[in-house]
């Protein structure tokens, strides 16, 4: 946690000296509900996964363009992953299940256009744009039971190697979603769209990120 402590510093301070240039400059955090869409050639794998619930938090800077558009970009920490769980049993009893929990600590820059509307005494905006991210940290965790033992495993070996698969650092995709602002209190809705494969070593095997965030920001 040290680490990522000092990550949310840097970049503070960085969107800081851009914040120098702009309109707006904020703060925004908010909870994400995110999820893995993965499928093995034509076999969709992820039906049954569920939702993991992380966060997102850190800098914001807005820049206008023309009176009704804006430009929104950021620098932020913001938790991905899935979960997923198996069982086996056999004439009723379950003799084995396995619950598994991904985490992904993502640095995540968004440049997202804002078209802005006036509704009385608050603004109204609908966002779309690209996010690129980079993965800082990583656990995957595993809860074994069988026969009514359970152990747990945890592992942050998940990445791709030379000698095997496993997660990229890097990710890309399309955030959208609408928004209101009331003087400097900003409510917002991004859904994350994902469209690079987060998985490398088994080119018929694809992992993207889906994910869901609900935010709260303050504009100085």
């Amino acid at each position: 946690m040290k680490s990522i402590t000092k990550l949310l510093i840097v970049s503070a301070l960085i969107t800081l000296s851009a914040g120098v240039n702009a309109q707006n400059f904020g703060l925004k955090a908010g909870l994400n509900f995110s999820n893995s869409y993965q499928k093995f050639k034509n076999t969709i794998l992820s039906d049954d996964y569920k939702m993991n619930t992380g966060f997102m938090i850190g800098p914001v800077a807005e820049f206008e363009i023309i009176k009704y558009l804006s430009v929104e970009t950021g620098l932020l920490l913001s938790v991905k992953g899935y979960s997923s769980n198996s069982n086996i049993s056999i004439n009723e009893p379950e003799i084995s299940s396995g619950d598994y929990n991904l985490s992904l600590y993502y640095l995540t820059i968004p440049v997202t256009a804002k078209a802005n509307f006036s509704l009385g005494g608050l603004k109204a905006f609908v966002a779309f744009g690209p996010y690129f991210s980079y993965a800082v940290s990583g656990m995957e965790k595993v809860d074994a039971t069988l026969l009514g033992n359970t152990t747990t495993t945890e592992s942050n070996e998940i990445w791709k190697t030379d000698d095997n698969p496993g997660y990229k650092r890097t990710d890309f995709g399309i955030s959208f979603g609408p928004g209101i602002q009331i003087n400097q209190i900003v409510v917002s809705a991004t859904y994350d769209y994902g469209l690079a494969n987060v998985w490398e070593g088994n080119s018929d095997l694809l992992k993207a990120n889906r994910n869901i965030c609900l935010s709260v920001g303050y504009m100085f």
